[in-house]
């Protein structure tokens, strides 16, 4: 990548306030004199690390390998992961956000980072402020399952059970601001019902909790509930995705389900600092979209349940801002607080 071809050099001088700066050598190419613009040209020259604040072995860090190795093809530099996990994933998104901007540490997260800065009002980072969007490689929409002794055989039937039964239907999550437990919330808030959510630790304990009859209902990602509705364990109603899926595409969306515009899907990003090299920035966007059009690439995360974007670093920024005001004022209207 030979961004920096040509430029010529610049003259150094005092500003009124006394700082040091810089300016083309008049008439002097446009670029300027920033050391991360000159290590852009020949980037990547070292291997890249990619944080990811969730622990080893889980969804996010599955995907974000697979992403990892295509870049390692192409660059021929290796891409480490760093699982950094706790508080929600801010520690890791901590690290990520107080890196350099060079292009050489980057943040894989999951899309619970657009509620960062609502549920955790005192971090030492801004998301929006803080991070450049790289690529949105993929989504994974929910299903809305239900234990098959619910009677409620759609989208509709449910939302008449809620109503006549107020507060005595009872769903799972991980967490009150866990995107799952979001996503119910969002029906509830479109429907003026009142159900009871009961917390539980991690997606496999609440994915049980529904096949136990527990709880009476759950979003869940498909490639977890998929093998419960093939044997009759669980009863799936509809898709939180604004489309239907390839992998259950006899099942609607809530949007045709009687929730007009209704749509909460899981997502994952990457991101550089802020202040990283737009030079950089394209050409991770250019690896990570290549790497997504592999035939190989295309299988794994269709059995993993997830959905391709393809859109660019501009039209993920503008979908994150979109997110996070959505979704904030969501669990501002719920009281949701950590």
């Amino acid at each position: 990548m030979k961004a920096m071809a040509g430029i010529r050099a610049v003259l150094f001088f005092r500003s009124r306030a006394g700082r040091r700066s810089c300016r083309p050598n008049w008439p002097a190419a446009m670029l300027a004199c920033l050391p991360l613009l000159a290590a852009a040209d020949d980037y990547p020259s070292k291997n890249i690390t990619v944080i990811v604040p969730f622990a080893a072995g889980g969804g996010t860090d599955m995907f974000a390998r697979v992403i990892g190795q295509g870049i390692t093809k192409t660059s021929a530099r290796n891409v480490i992961i760093d699982n950094r996990s706790g508080g929600g994933g801010t520690i890791g998104t901590a690290m990520a956000a107080a890196a350099a901007p060079d292009g050489y540490t980057l943040l894989y997260s999951a899309s619970s980072i657009m509620n960062h800065n609502t549920l955790y009002p005192k971090l030492s980072y801004d998301v929006e402020r803080d991070f450049l969007t790289v690529s949105r490689p993929v989504m994974i929409p929910f299903v809305l399952a239900v234990h098959p002794s619910l009677p409620a055989a759609n989208v509709k039937q449910l939302i008449a059970l809620a109503r006549a039964r107020p507060g005595q239907l009872n769903y799972g999550g991980t967490g009150a601001g866990s995107q799952g437990s979001l996503s119910i919330e969002l029906m509830k808030q479109h429907t003026g019902t009142n159900m009871v959510f009961v917390p539980y630790r991690g997606a496999g304990p609440v994915m049980n909790a529904v096949v136990s009859g527990e709880v009476g209902f759950a979003m869940l990602v498909t490639p977890l509930a998929r093998p419960h509705l093939d044997n009759g364990k669980l009863r799936v109603l509809a898709v939180t995705s604004k489309d239907r899926i390839s992998l259950l595409p006899q099942v609607p969306t809530m949007a045709e389900s009687g929730l007009p515009g209704f749509e909460a899907v899981q997502w994952h990003g990457m991101f550089a600092p802020a202040k990283t090299p737009d030079a950089i920035v394209k050409w991770l966007h250019a690896n990570i979209r290549g790497t997504m059009q592999q035939p190989q690439t295309k299988e794994f995360f269709a059995r993993e349940g997830a959905e391709p974007v393809d859109e660019s670093s501009q039209d993920f920024a503008k979908f994150l801002r979109a997110e996070i005001a959505k979704w904030r004022d969501i669990i501002r209207r719920a009281g949701i607080k950590n």
